[in-house]
């Protein structure tokens, strides 16, 4: 069932505007002791208070009384909630102009016990409001039912249209005076014809309910059934958990109607939420996925939040666990179950509303092949790829280990080259748009987990992916590690590829030619090797780039200008060195040296001799995963 929000935008009236109504009930809630089970009496009665005597005949209309002013101790001074007073019919009401007991607040036919149920009518009633109120206009004409419960308990109201053309709209006001009534929700104007809501109400607190058409004429008399009666779900209680004797385990389910069950936030979710509950003991330690998927609603005060809690015992619950609140209004938990422990998950809202009208609770087992070091997956020979998920991985580390928090789960990958090579490793994510889902990559080398030792770290980026170029050497085994940066739900899902990244003028020795001029290309260093044994030219040793040499036949002036064409983040912003020399190595003389820039650009001019040999090398500044994409010119310059 789905509740509009209030429309608090006035019509015209003789007074100033009205402070909009307060929605959320700020009543005390119960503890978990103090609820009870709600009694069902045999039969309802209805203790309608008597009518007055009819007011004689005015021969002419009577003043409109200013409306009384009033304080509301919650929120601000609003006008009076009752209609001012009109002069009544100078003729006897007609048949479909019965004057109705209960047609205004003051005289709201009390209701003493639930369940209550009554066939009723609009006809003949009268509007409320001077103003829109509670989501309904002015014109509005309905009558009223009051309940004083005794006891906190849900409530379901819900109003059975049986003739008449209109919509029925059902308001639920609280309060014991009809100037001070704050609305608490209202629902109508569905095809059906019926209206319904179900709320907490609080022991000693007046409910009014107030049952109309959306607007206002004769030709929206209408006839229905009102039934008031307990709303007591099952499981709504901690003791009254339902039971998960096996997994996998589904069932479609609500909250509407769930009372709270902490007297203080707990476990991430204010102490006024209401919520139902689920039980489930493991014979074996297994990795259980928990995933609550709202069906219904899109508002954001039915977005759905889960709690798993281990324990027996509501005085000892330990929170595992929490998770909700995302626009689709779903949520979800991963953890290890335990033998023999007793696992609690609470379904429930952030704090206290309406509810959610209705969810799927998915509950399985959750055994993710890679998930542990000793189980990664075998990487037997490149180029490798593969489609897969964190989602349920289990963290791996007591500490914060090789530039992600130890709370992350992910999933393992091995290999061990028969021959030193170059190898690129790429995770692409393929779903999830979340910053919790953004992928991590982290490549480690050892046989012995104890003994592992970080080699590269990469992700976080706006794009989801994360990517780590090496040096593998033949005989030693590497790790993968595919995660998040932390503990949430995980990578939906993802396609990791491995391969060898062999770039054709990685090294000096494989220097690009450049024949004549002018000359341009575009070129990558992603993958590039690192060239030097201790900073060179400014650079730093661990920077890999690509080469290119010229040797021009005349002296002139030169200038190679590189323009990175992708990429933004500091780590790509490309380095141009110069070099003069045949021989590859310590012989090679730096010429000059630029890049850094925020543009990622870096350029140089200098006097080429004849029959010299120059090498260009094109690199990040320190090592990182290089630069995407990049054009070099070379020219003459003028």
């Amino acid at each position: 069932m789905e509740y509009s929000p209030i429309d608090r935008s006035p019509t015209s009236a003789p007074t100033p505007q009205p402070t909009p109504f307060r929605l959320t009930p700020v009543t005390p809630r119960p503890t978990q002791g103090d609820r009870a089970p709600n009694p069902y009496p045999t039969r309802a009665t209805a203790a309608p208070t008597p009518s007055p005597s009819p007011p004689p005949t005015q021969t002419s209309p009577a003043p409109t009384p200013p409306p009384t002013a009033w304080v509301n101790p919650i929120v601000t001074p609003r006008p009076s909630a009752k209609l001012p007073q009109t002069s009544p019919p100078t003729t006897p009401p007609t048949a479909s102009q019965v004057v109705m007991s209960n047609d205004h607040c003051i005289h709201a036919l009390n209701i003493v016990s639930l369940p209550f149920s009554m066939a009723d009518t609009t006809a003949g009633s009268t509007p409320d409001f001077a103003v829109k109120t509670c989501g309904v206009v002015s014109e509005a004409s309905g009558v009223w039912y009051t309940y004083t419960p005794t006891e906190t308990r849900s409530i379901r109201v819900f109003v059975d249209k049986t003739s008449g053309s209109a919509r029925s709209y059902l308001r639920v006001f609280y309060g014991d005076d009809c100037d001070a009534l704050i609305c608490r929700m209202y629902s109508g104007g569905f095809s059906s014809r019926d209206s319904s809501a179900t709320f907490v109400g609080q022991a000693g607190v007046t409910y009014k309910f107030l049952v109309s058409p959306g607007s206002g004429g004769s030709s929206f008399l209408s006839e229905y059934n009102i039934t008031v009666q307990d709303y007591d779900l099952e499981h709504d209680k901690f003791d009254d958990a339902r039971n998960i004797a096996s997994l996998p385990y589904q069932r479609a389910d609500t909250t509407v109607g769930a009372v709270p069950d902490f007297d203080i936030e707990t476990c991430g979710v204010d102490k006024s939420a209401g919520g139902v509950w689920y039980t489930c003991t493991p014979s074996e330690t297994r990795t259980i996925r928990v995933y609550v998927e709202r069906t219904s609603g899109t508002s954001i005060n039915t977005r759905s939040h889960l709690r798993v809690f281990s324990g027996n015992e509501f005085g000892t619950l330990r929170c595992l666990r929490h998770d909700g609140g995302y626009n689709s209004g779903d949520s979800a938990a991963t953890f290890v179950g335990q033998a023999g422990v007793t696992y609690k998950f609470l379904v429930s809202t952030a704090s206290y509303t309406l509810g959610i009208s209705s969810y799927t609770i998915t509950v399985k087992d959750y055994d993710l092949e890679n998930d542990g070091f000793d189980d990664a997956r075998n990487i037997t020979s490149l180029p490798y790829q593969r489609a897969d998920t964190t989602v349920g991985a289990v963290p791996d580390f007591g500490i914060d280990t090789c530039g992600v928090d130890s709370s992350a789960g992910g999933v393992w990958y091995t290999y061990t080259p028969s021959e030193t090579r170059s190898i690129r490793v790429y995770v692409e994510r393929t779903s999830g748009t979340s910053v919790n889902t953004k992928s991590h990559l982290r490549v480690f080398s050892g046989n012995e987990f104890g003994t592992l030792r970080c080699l590269r770290h990469d992700g976080g980026v706006k794009s989801g992916d994360s990517a780590a170029t090496f040096v593998g050497q033949a005989g030693v085994t590497y790790k993968f590690l595919v995660s998040t940066a932390f503990y949430t739900l995980g990578i939906p899902s993802y396609t990791i590829t491995v391969r060898d990244y062999d770039l054709e003028n990685d090294a000096c020795d494989d220097a690009r030619n450049i024949a004549s001029l002018p000359y341009q290309r575009v070129d990558t260093t992603i993958g590039a090797l690192p060239d030097f044994d201790n900073d060179s030219c400014g650079v730093d040793e661990s920077a890999g780039g690509v080469w290119y040499t010229y040797t021009p036949t005349e002296t002139r002036k030169i200038r190679v200008f590189v323009e990175r064409t992708s990429g933004t983040l500091y780590s790509n912003r490309s380095y141009l060195r110069v070099f003069s020399g045949n021989e590859c190595g310590t012989t090679l003389t730096c010429l000059t040296h630029d890049g850094g820039y925020y543009s990622g650009d870096s350029a140089a001019t200098f006097v080429a001799q004849s029959g010299v040999t120059y090498k260009f090398l094109v690199s990040t500044g320190v090592y990182g995963l290089g630069i995407p994409s990049y054009t070099i010119s070379v020219g003459e310059q003028q």
